[in-house]
Parts: structure tokens; sequence; C-alpha cells
């Protein structure tokens, strides 16, 4: 039950329930849905073993630098405030490694991620398609032609709702979705990986350029040399990587410049 409810906050928390019906915001349903995750969580609390993980301190430290920042700032009434703006993403982090241990569990919630994804890539196109500026689906992205003369044109990105609603933080979301991908793979299934990683990777990549990210598509050539590495070797790796960065340039679109200085790029 601890899984099932996990995935439905999990779920719930990227669906923004409080902007898909707005009339259920006074309800509170994401804290009932996480204190019955949380309860049906306590027998895999006692039983795992997530206090020996490296990541669970890591959390932790966390949680300790965001209040020791609000102290130093000398703003101490703002820790409140500061840990329960980061409790959403700390509760699914440790609901996580309390109910999901198995690869079918893995692929479970791949599953449900995926098709939050899909859902909302497939709005975004919608949208984007449709020119609908006004949509939730999208942002209109300003580029200045010339400043001193008011001269501007623009574009539309896609992005999802809730705090996805960034272009580059939807297209980190579907990057890391990639990798997800690889336990959906059944060796000697053609038929069914095709449907099964083909077809959403493709997708999730439509998604990914739609977005305009550059951070993300920096992320997609690093990505790529990092599965490629164990096939090809070191030294091949290193010699393809101009070609993918080179590759990053060219799928760049409306006219923005790529930079480490940038703070999508960083």
């Amino acid at each position: 039950m601890g899984f099932y409810l996990t995935l439905t906050y999990i779920g719930f928390t990227l669906l923004s329930p409080a902007e898909l019906f707005p009339e259920l915001a006074p309800y509170r349903i994401m804290i009932w849905i996480a204190l019955l995750a949380i309860c049906a969580s306590v027998p895999n609390f006692f039983g795992s073993r997530w206090l020996q993980l490296p990541a669970s301190y890591l959390m932790f430290g966390f949680i300790t630098a965001i209040c020791i920042s609000r102290i130093l700032n000398g703003w101490v009434g703002g820790v409140p405030s500061a840990l329960a703006a980061f409790l959403p993403v700390g509760l699914i982090f440790f609901l996580l490694v309390w109910n999901v241990r198995t690869i079918s569990q893995i692929r479970g919630l791949t599953l449900m991620l995926l098709a939050i994804a899909l859902y909302s890539i497939l709005r975004g196109v919608i949208a984007y398609h449709a020119g609908d500026i006004d949509s939730s689906y999208v942002v209109y992205q300003p580029i200045w032609i010339d400043e001193s003369l008011g001269l501007r044109t623009g574009y539309l990105r896609i992005c999802a709702l809730g705090f996805l609603n960034d272009p580059n933080d939807f297209a980190q979301y579907l990057l890391l979705l990639l990798p997800l991908l690889l336990p959906m793979w059944h060796k000697g299934h053609l038929l069914k990986n095709v449907f099964s990683c083909a077809i959403p990777g493709a997708v999730l990549l439509i998604g990914i350029y739609l977005t305009n990210s550059r951070g993300a598509l920096i992320g997609l050539a690093l990505l790529l040399l990092f599965l490629l590495k164990d096939r090809l070797g070191g030294r091949r790796v290193a010699l393809l990587a101009p070609l993918a960065l080179a590759a990053v340039f060219l799928l760049n679109r409306g006219g923005r410049a790529i930079s480490v200085h940038e703070g999508s790029a960083m």
C-alpha cells in the first residue's frame, strides 16, 4: 500500500491539482495523501536499511544547509517557510527509499512518471502548434532585435504545471526520464521494446527539443557520451565529444547563445 500511495503522492505533486482543479484547493488534498503515504510506509521505515544509504545523509545535509543559510542571513524566522517549501521534495525522497526497492517497482514508478511526461508534452505540443500563448503548457520567450528601437520577436517553449512550469525545469525532468527507460528494455522482445522504450524515448526527445532549453541540450549530449562510454571506450568517446557539442549548437533554436556564463547552461 505504501508503494501505491507514494506513486499517488508523486503523481499529484507533478500534475499540480491546485492548478488543474482550483476548486479543490481548500481541501488540502496533498496533505492528506502525504499523511496516508507516511502512515502506510511505517513498516518499511523500520524494515529497510535506508539509514545506511549515503543519499539519506546527503538529504539530511540539504535540510541542514537550508536552515543554516537562513540563519546566517539573519532571518531565523524564514527557516519554517524554507523548510515548508522544500518539504515536498524531501518527502518524495524518503517515500521512495522506503517503498521502491525492486526492479518491478522501479518500472512502475517509471511508467507513472512517463505517463505524466507524455501527457504534458502532448498538451504542450497542441498549444505550441496552435500558437496558444494563454495555455499553461507553453511560455512565450521574447528576443530583442533592437532594444533601442523596442523591436523584438519571440517563440513558444513548452512546459508543464506546478514547479515544472519553467521550460528549463521541465526539460531537465524529461532528460532524467531517459535513463529510467533502460530497466523497461526486455532483451529479445523487439515489438515490446519499440512501444516501451523507443517510442517514449523519441517523444521525450521531441519534448526536450520544444522546451528549447540550452542546459538540457548540453545535458543530453553528456548523457549520450556516458551511455556510449562503456561500448566505445574512453578515447573514442573523447573524440565524439566535439561532435556532440556541435549537435547541441545545431539544435539550439531562437538565436539565444550558449555560454557557460549563462544561468540555464550552468
